[in-house]
């Protein structure tokens, strides 16, 4: 088993530490001794064992604080004998359409909606890709139900154990290092339920006609209809629970509301999928190096969809507020995002849905300034 493990580590191009946990190429991180599994899960890593970019690695030497931390990844809910399938495959084989995300424990209500989403609109279960994040090892465990309801759905899942970063991009490549040029890719966090007019397939068919390899959109924000934040029930339609459609993330937060939905699988993009990296940054950067088996292909946008956005559950302050403290650990600017979420329901007790939903303008408004930037 453990065999089979490194094959399939090997075709995602990771380097084993052993005891069934992998870490990236040796390429990404600072020169030294490879690291190992006890370096990995103390705590205390070595420096090649970090992911910087070269600014940083000009400005720090030696010093690998401000970098970010790779963590480690176990293979745990990969089926082998797919991914050899996927491996095996000729330019000629048919079309794969994957879903990429990023899961934690907190959100199991959401889960299950997410899963019955996407299969919904066609996604095939074994081309559920997840990538399960938690934070140290000790944390494992508050993982199992998330990983019960993966594969009582046939998805497939890795988990990458560190604190969550942007590093969680480096994985989501990894994943789909199998993908062919021509397979397709949904990319959709836990709490962005895309729209499609149809069956993906038939949608990939009508963007593949008019050579369109991206096809992007606008986030609305869904919220319940007291403006406050609810926990997310299974056995009610996600529509019913929160009905209001607002502009939280535009308006307050004064972030992107720009969202690519699904692109060609060598077609790249920037850290939170809101739009196409460009390709000079592609060829520049070491993290992209990562995926041997991707040759970067420029993008040919199509824009117009919609993605439903379900952030605004129980919970979120208290997730925000992780956020915010370990991107200021990172210098990461946008923190200041959710801090004005924060400062706004700190003012205000709950969303105004006077003043941010379902108003018409309000929308046309804030889609034709992010048109614009994109």
């Amino acid at each position: 088993e453990s065999e089979r493990a490194d094959r399939v580590a090997q075709l995602l191009g990771y380097y084993s530490l052993g005891h069934g946990a992998y870490f990236d190429s040796p390429d990404l991180h600072l020169r030294g001794n490879q690291p190992t599994f006890e370096q990995a899960t103390d705590g205390r890593m070595p420096a090649e064992f970090v992911v910087c970019t070269p600014e940083q690695l000009d400005k720090l030497r030696n010093n690998s604080r401000a970098c970010l931390d790779y963590g480690y990844v176990l293979l745990d809910g990969l089926n082998w004998r797919r991914f050899y399938e996927l491996a095996a495959r000729s330019a000629s084989s048919a079309r794969e359409v994957f879903l990429v995300s990023t899961i934690d424990h907190k959100h199991p209500g959401l889960l299950h909606h997410f899963l019955r989403h996407y299969a919904a609109l066609g996604i095939a279960a074994h081309n559920m890709l997840m990538l399960l994040n938690a934070p140290n090892a000790s944390m494992l465990p508050a993982l199992d139900s998330t990983r019960r309801l993966l594969h009582e759905h046939g998805a497939q899942y890795a988990t990458w154990v560190a604190e969550f970063s942007d590093v969680n991009s480096f994985h989501h490549r990894h994943l789909i290092n199998v993908a062919l040029a021509h397979d397709w890719v949904v990319w959709a966090d836990l709490d962005e339920f895309h729209v499609l007019d149809g069956h993906v397939d038939a949608v990939i068919d009508q963007l593949e006609y008019a050579d369109i390899n991206v096809y992007s959109g606008q986030m609305i924000d869904r919220v319940a209809a007291d403006g406050q934040f609810h926990r997310v029930h299974t056995a009610e339609p996600l529509d019913r629970q929160f009905p209001l459609h607002c502009d939280i993330t535009r308006a307050v937060l004064h972030g992107s509301r720009n969202k690519v939905l699904l692109a060609k699988a060598h077609v790249y993009l920037v850290d939170g999928h809101h739009v196409v990296e460009s390709m000079q940054v592609v060829r520049n950067a070491r993290k992209f190096n990562t995926v041997p088996r991707s040759r970067p292909i420029p993008a040919n946008e199509l824009s117009g969809a919609i993605t439903w956005h379900f952030k605004w559950i129980a919970g979120v302050a208290n997730y925000l507020a992780e956020r915010i403290a370990a991107m200021r650990r990172r210098h990461v600017v946008y923190w200041s995002e959710y801090q004005r979420f924060l400062d706004y329901l700190q003012k205000n007790g709950a969303i105004n849905t006077t003043e941010l939903c379902e108003h018409d303008s309000v929308f046309k408004q804030y889609i034709d300034d992010d048109e614009a930037e994109v």
